[in-house]
């Protein structure tokens, strides 16, 4: 196991983030989904040259690996979610949409 200095491993943090300013970074601020580009590989962080994820002070082949095939499965999920809440006193919003697919 790999220390990380902001949170325990197993909450999601290392896709969603844990401080505000990497959990708006990581969004794509559409349907509650995260950022992936049309080639299906996650944007890279501008200062590190690496992955923008939650978590990428050390990087690992593994975690990007994770990374990169979580983030379309959160988008679908998303998707679905929002199909499914589209009509009716159960409107889906962005906020409610991601908080829900982090379940």
């Amino acid at each position: 196991t790999y220390s990380n200095r902001e949170t325990h491993w197993w909450d999601g943090s290392q896709i969603y983030g844990s401080r505000p300013d990497i959990t708006r970074a990581v969004r794509s601020h559409v349907d509650g989904k995260l950022e992936i580009g049309d080639d299906g590989l996650l944007p890279l962080d501008p200062k590190k040259c690496v992955d923008l994820t939650g978590v990428n002070d050390n990087w690992l082949v593994g975690l990007s690996l994770l990374h990169t095939v979580f983030t379309p499965e959160h988008n679908a999920i998303c998707d679905a979610i929002k199909d499914t809440t589209t009509t009716g006193p159960m409107t889906a919003s962005m906020t409610w949409l991601d908080s829900s697919t982090r379940l």
